[in-house]
């Protein structure tokens, strides 16, 4: 029995009005945040302007963020910053979180802003710990927390999914003493975010 033949009609102008105001609505999120990751990351060094750093690299605020930071919408100003923009195309970054006995939160944002995963006081506590931020096609071991957007071939008992795209992590410290608005006080320096290959070197 021959199939009957199908069809498609052509898409009218309501509907094909209403697909390209969806698109839009569903796309441009990505074009603001590429927008945002090439001024954030267009920089030699971290803290050569305020909040910017080069790729894989973190960029502390060591003081709040003055009323005419416009690099994210809406920051919080009463908020201590560390922005990172990561690449892992090459191979995975550990990032070294400091104990420490302030709340903080470092959330990691895909490119639609949505945050997947969030180290932080309200999931780990306080304690150190360093943490795999690793691309989508990365078969290696890892450490306390493995951030990612394939499922680890030996289980995923500390395996958080991520997107395969570029995404954006940015600690929040949250401190609001005098001591940061008199500039007595900055956060420790200890951040860091290594290549994979020089933590395995050094072990």
């Amino acid at each position: 029995m021959q199939a009957p033949d199908t069809v498609q009609s052509p898409l009218d102008q309501k509907a094909a009005s209403e697909i390209a105001v969806e698109a839009c609505v569903y796309l441009y999120p990505l074009v603001l945040m590429e927008r945002t990751r090439r001024q954030m990351t267009n920089v030699e060094r971290p803290g050569d302007v305020l909040g910017r750093g080069p790729v894989n690299a973190f960029a502390h605020f060591r003081e709040y963020p003055p009323a005419g930071f416009k690099d994210v919408v809406k920051p919080n100003f009463d908020t201590l910053y560390s922005p990172a923009w990561f690449d892992l195309r090459e191979e995975p970054r550990i990032v070294s979180l400091p104990a420490t006995d302030l709340y903080f939160l470092a959330p990691i944002y895909d490119m639609w802003s949505d945050i997947f995963a969030c180290p932080g006081t309200p999931t780990n506590g306080a304690v150190a710990g360093d943490y795999a931020i690793c691309g989508p096609d990365w078969e290696g071991e890892s450490l306390d927390l493995r951030i990612g957007a394939t499922e680890p071939p030996k289980g995923s008992s500390n395996w958080l999914p991520a997107p395969g795209g570029p995404f954006n992590l940015c600690l929040r410290m949250y401190y609001p003493e005098s001591s940061v608005l008199e500039g007595a006080w900055t956060p420790p320096g200890v951040l860091k975010a290594e290549p994979v290959s020089r933590l395995e070197a050094s072990t």
